[in-house]
């Protein structure tokens, strides 16, 4: 029973929730209504972290909800998250 494989929400993610230094000036951006972000996780703030089944996705920033979390909506998938502002980017077209 030792060698059973391991299931939960973090299995497997040894390389996509690597995490990096945050600057202040990133935690305290704002985002506006309606832009474009790509969902990359940080995994050195795990509050607001997303599944990784989102990570990589492109979304659309609908409303602001608490101090530093954001709701994304996806219109591909038709499924809203709400996400911490360190693990969004801006998307560069």
């Amino acid at each position: 029973m030792a060698n059973k494989k391991p299931t939960g929400p973090r299995a497997n993610t040894r390389d996509s929730f690597k995490g990096t230094k945050l600057t202040i000036e990133k935690r305290l951006k704002e985002l506006s209504l309606g832009s474009k972000v790509v969902v990359k996780a940080n995994g050195r703030y795990q509050g607001g972290l997303p599944n990784r089944r989102f990570l990589g996705k492109i979304g659309t920033v609908d409303e602001k909800v608490g101090q530093s979390s954001y709701m994304i909506g996806f219109p591909r998938m038709k499924k809203k998250i709400i996400v911490g502002i360190e693990h969004l980017k801006e998307f560069k077209e």
